[in-house]
């Protein structure tokens, strides 16, 4: 199996890691009632996809719950720092946050030193969404389709830098793989989340970008952005008219990643179903799904199966190390 392959099924979301989160069974017969407002720990700054997706559902978390959902923005390390606060809170259910294939399965299975074990220091609730990545360029890159792209970075005068929101994720991985397969050598530049990674794009500071299509939405109306291929298996309504990279390359076509909440470890069971029903029904609400559909988001909702999670990180991070090896991909 090639690597490119196995990187879809490894780190991007595969049906096989969709069909193993199943609904979480009955653990315990009581019923938890948070007392206390409960933090939600975001990993990227304000104003990117996470955060949206953050915002948007603590009204309907809180209702749920009965108590007050506070967000707080822990960027930084490419999701590691806001893991660690994860990983270090106290098991009473009013600690959770994000997590990613960045944060248990790429950064771990690379080496970097997370001071945190992606199983045993987390209870996984709940995979929360999925979202739309796009290859995105300065308008003033003279291309407008991605073998253009390719045939500008094989001319040796040409040097091309892309972004994406952090080193050693997912994003990251993919870059290197467009690299690998088109043959070109892009530059890496990391940012601190999607925001500053859009913001970099659109000032000129890179001329090329792998980042998810709900950053760029706000730029396609006025040409400060121009998309040329989206990297999911479908096309969006939201850019119907955008190239699917598995026209030209169907190795790189995938949707691209996933999100989740997750809690402290030793979260008692009674805790963890009753935090996984809250943000389920927050995220599987009518007027959730039209807020990420609009923003170019895939709500999801499937509980964790105890096991189910472990299982998958254990499979992915062998796949994870072949693939980053043999892209030179290693942590800072």
């Amino acid at each position: 199996m090639n690597l490119q392959r196995r990187l879809a099924q490894a780190i991007l979301g595969t049906a096989g890691f969709i069909a193993a989160l199943v609904p979480l069974a009955s653990l315990a017969t009581e019923v938890w009632t948070p007392r206390h407002p409960v933090n939600l720990i975001v990993p990227y700054p304000p104003g990117g996809v996470v955060d949206f997706v953050a915002r948007a559902i603590a009204p309907t978390v809180s209702k749920d719950l009965g108590v007050p959902i506070i967000v707080h923005n822990r960027p930084g390390a490419s999701g590691v720092i806001a893991a660690r606060s994860i990983a270090n809170a106290a098991p009473d259910g009013y600690t959770v946050g994000f997590g990613s294939p960045s944060t248990h399965m790429v950064l771990p299975a690379i080496g970097m030193d997370t001071q945190y074990d992606p199983i045993a220091d987390f209870t996984p609730l709940i995979k929360l969404f999925e979202y739309v990545t796009v290859l995105a360029v300065h308008p003033d890159l003279p291309v407008n389709s991605v073998g253009e792209l390719i045939a500008l970075g094989k001319n040796p005068a040409t040097e091309l830098f892309y972004g994406t929101p952090g080193s050693a994720t997912s994003f990251h991985i993919l870059g290197e793989l467009f690299n690998q397969t088109a043959e070109i050598d892009m530059t890496h530049v990391p940012y601190k989340g999607g925001n500053d990674q859009t913001i970099g794009l659109v000032g000129g500071q890179t001329q090329v970008s792998f980042l998810v299509l709900q950053n760029v939405l706000p730029f396609l109306d006025d040409g400060r952005i121009r998309l040329l291929a989206n990297f999911a298996d479908t096309k969006h309504p939201a850019i119907a008219n955008v190239p699917l990279i598995r026209d030209e390359f169907p190795e790189l076509s995938t949707d691209l990643g996933w999100m989740g909440i997750f809690g402290p470890p030793r979260l008692p069971a009674p805790i963890a179903q009753r935090l996984a029903k809250g943000f389920q029904a927050a995220i599987i609400s009518p007027e959730v799904q039209d807020k990420l559909r609009d923003n170019g988001l895939l709500a999801i909702g499937h509980i964790y199966q105890p096991g189910e999670f472990e299982q998958a990180v254990n499979s992915g991070q062998e796949s994870v190390k072949t693939i980053t090896s043999a892209l030179g991909i290693q942590a800072n």
